[in-house]
């Protein structure tokens, strides 16, 4: 005689047996473009909001329920307003996410940038960035999501930082 709470739990070890089995890795190029919103954080009394692309491209590597993908990029980030300046970053950095069909994430990025400000003098300096992402993969080749970062380039010792928040649309191409 088999005790009914004992099938509740075989079929549940059975399943994680089965969802976390090893398989073999899975490796290949991905480029991912980025539309983007941008919200500037620490100086937005005469600043807008503005708007911006990214372009990344990375190696994937996937194994069962996660991806890691160190990648090189390059964003565009122009505000409006009065002193609306426009910030260029070309980044390194990498992506780690969770799942198979929806994928929840983190990512991070560093690098060189340069804010072309439309009064004043233009600067140059260490860039970073950190933030999350959502991604829907079901189709095999096609990534579409969604991302928030919070994005920092150093302008000098004496000038400080210019902070942004930005948040777009992700679409990528896995090989």
């Amino acid at each position: 005689m088999i005790r009914r709470p004992i099938i509740p739990l075989a079929v549940l070890a059975t399943s994680l047996a089965t969802l976390f089995a090893a398989r073999a890795a899975d490796a290949g190029p991905a480029f991912n473009l980025d539309a983007d919103l941008a919200f500037p954080i620490n100086d937005s009394s005469r600043i807008d909001t503005g708007g911006g692309v990214g372009a990344r491209f990375g190696y994937e590597l996937h194994l069962p329920l996660i991806i890691c993908m160190p990648e090189l990029g390059f964003n565009y980030h122009g505000f409006g307003g009065d002193l609306g300046p426009n910030v260029y970053r070309a980044i390194a950095g990498g992506r780690v996410g969770f799942g198979e069909i929806v994928r929840i994430g983190a990512l991070a990025h560093i690098g060189y940038g340069h804010l072309d400000a439309p009064v004043g003098p233009n600067y140059d300096g260490f860039t970073w960035d950190a933030g999350g992402f959502v991604t829907l993969t079901a189709i095999p080749i096609l990534n579409i999501g969604v991302h928030v970062t919070y994005n920092q380039l150093e302008l000098n010792h004496s000038a400080g930082t210019y902070q942004y928040l930005t948040t777009g649309l992700d679409l990528g191409l896995v090989f």
